[in-house]
């Protein structure tokens, strides 16, 4: 009988142990994020009693009810809540879905950078950018107040930022694509030299209002001229420190006429100052005066016969990531010539400027150019082939062309630029080539 009763305690144990090891599995798959299961619970039987012995039966089973009910640990356990069993995507989504709730902002931090602008004509040539709302705060006050999502809120913007909200981390320097053009001068002042070759071929009214010839038949050569060639060398020296810049250029001259005699020597030079007035990303003005200097022979056609100044307004303007345009505006004022024959002209000049392909580094670059430049007399005279005097106010010289320039590690470039002539006055062609070294 104790034999009998002892197995089938432990076989009762054997059965609450295991209930005990797949609570405790079930338990660990809950945290783990496993779907629970059930807790098995056995109720195993107390022992029979035997036929023989039914008093120690009796006995025993009186014994087993008056001591305390073992229960499976798996009973024991407390109940896992609904909310704390269930982690569920859903439950996930919805924490994730809103995260200013855990977001921290601090409002003394501004973005260091706004490098989605593009430039003026973003929205157009640009797609906009990431600053087309005008809420980018590059490292300062947000002082906008223009609506960024149009082309010419774009342009007023960017003009009303560079003026009265300057970018404290734009930092100046010189770029190929920003100072590219033939036939104008560069806002940037910069500390270089260049060494230019000019060709202008079949120019005709050479001493229209004195700016090339001084007046034929007077100071400048003695024969009517049906068209000029001439080709020049130049060197040009600039000086900058800061804003503000002094260059001086000095000719020489080659001149074949059709009908005086070639000549060549040294031709007028010229000298002046640039001063940037200013500078943000999107724009550069610069005012520069010129004045020319009487050192050519102008008895041969190699100089005006006089002192002349020119001040002119020079801007820069960023159209795309990649595309700049240059301008120049300046009036052209002659000072000592001919008190009939000489007269003031404007001389206007616009070029788009694109960057086709840069290297690593700045190691190479490739700058194709698109040139409009014109010449407008104001007053003066002009001598014709056949020795006629003639009005030169409200004639102009219009030429146009393309330009390709190739940098060097943005210390060097070469060029080659050209224009066509569109008018009667001046040169029918036009060819320049440029060496330029920056220090």
């Amino acid at each position: 009988m104790i034999l009998q009763h002892a197995n089938g305690i432990r076989q009762w144990l054997g059965r609450g142990l295991a209930a005990l090891f797949l609570g405790l599995a079930s338990q660990a798959g809950i945290v783990q994020g496993q779907a629970p299961r059930p807790p098995v619970v056995d109720t195993l039987p107390a022992p029979a009693p035997t036929d023989q012995e039914p008093a120690q039966a009796e006995a025993a089973a009186i014994d087993a009810a008056a001591e305390p009910a073992i229960e499976p640990a798996v009973a024991e356990l407390p109940a896992i809540e609904p909310q704390a069993a269930e982690a569920s995507p859903a439950g996930a989504a919805k924490e994730t879905a809103n995260p200013a709730t855990r977001a921290i902002h601090d409002p003394n931090v501004k973005k260091a950078s706004c490098t989605g602008c593009g430039g003026l004509l973003g929205p157009m040539l640009s797609g906009g950018g990431s600053c087309a709302n005008g809420k980018c705060v590059p490292g300062r006050q947000n002082c906008s107040w223009c609506n960024y999502d149009t082309v010419w809120g774009r342009i007023i913007g960017g003009l009303y930022d560079c003026i009265c909200c300057p970018d404290q981390c734009y930092e100046p320097r010189y770029l190929l694509e920003a100072n590219a053009a033939f036939y104008q001068d560069g806002a940037r002042p910069v500390t270089m030299t260049r060494i230019r070759w000019d060709a202008q071929l079949n120019y005709h009214f050479p001493d229209t209002a004195e700016y090339f010839w001084a007046r034929i038949g007077a100071k400048g050569p003695n024969n009517p001229e049906r068209s000029v060639d001439f080709h020049e060398l130049s060197i040009y020296q600039e000086t900058a420190t800061g804003n503000f810049s002094f260059f001086v250029e000095t000719p020489f001259r080659q001149v074949g006429p059709q009908d005086n005699p070639n000549a060549s020597n040294f031709g007028d030079l010229n000298l002046g100052t640039k001063s940037l007035l200013l500078d943000c990303e999107l724009l550069q003005i610069a005012f520069q005066f010129k004045t020319y200097i009487l050192s050519g022979n102008f008895g041969k056609g190699l100089g005006t016969g006089h002192v002349s100044l020119e001040p002119s307004l020079l801007t820069t303007v960023k159209l795309a990531n990649a595309t700049y345009l240059q301008t120049q505006v300046a009036e052209w004022i002659p000072l000592g010539g001919d008190n009939n024959h000489a007269g003031a002209a404007i001389h206007y000049h616009f070029s788009v400027n694109h960057l086709f392909w840069r290297a690593h580094n700045d190691a190479c670059a490739v700058v194709g150019t698109f040139e409009f430049n014109g010449v407008s007399f104001q007053d003066g005279l002009f001598t014709t082939p056949a020795g006629v005097i003639e009005n030169a106010g409200g004639h102009s010289m219009l030429h146009l062309g393309p330009g390709l320039r190739m940098s060097l590690c943005n210390k060097l470039d070469l060029g080659f630029g050209m224009g066509i002539g569109v008018s009667d006055h001046g040169p029918d062609q036009l060819y320049r080539f440029d060496f330029r070294y920056r220090f």
